[in-house]
């Protein structure tokens, strides 16, 4: 979808989406252009929801996503602890701040 804000062109994607199956849902797979799928993997999420890492299974990106633009030290420590164990080059890693 093409679209024109102020003098700015945009374009929206629509992507589809999917569950792999038999991954109890950790799995995902996003389709942008067909037939080429792109495969993103939970590989943390804290008990209350609040923190979660997507990660791919290729190593190549990562996403460290959580409710609240700051985290505390502990949650922090330990999402980048499971990126450290899901085989990510951890000196690649950038902290982007948040501005909510």
């Amino acid at each position: 979808i093409s679209c024109l804000v102020g003098s700015e062109m945009c374009i929206r994607d629509r992507p589809k989406g999917f569950v792999v199956d038999g991954t109890n849902n950790a799995v995902w797979g996003m389709q942008f252009i067909w037939p080429i799928k792109g495969d993103y993997r939970v590989i943390h999420l804290d008990d209350d929801y609040t923190t979660t890492v997507i990660g791919r299974e290729k190593r190549d990106y990562v996403w460290l996503m959580a409710r609240t633009p700051n985290l505390s030290e502990a949650d922090y420590a330990a999402a980048l602890e499971s990126i450290r164990k899901a085989g990510y080059d951890m000196s690649q890693l950038q902290s982007v701040p948040q501005e909510w």
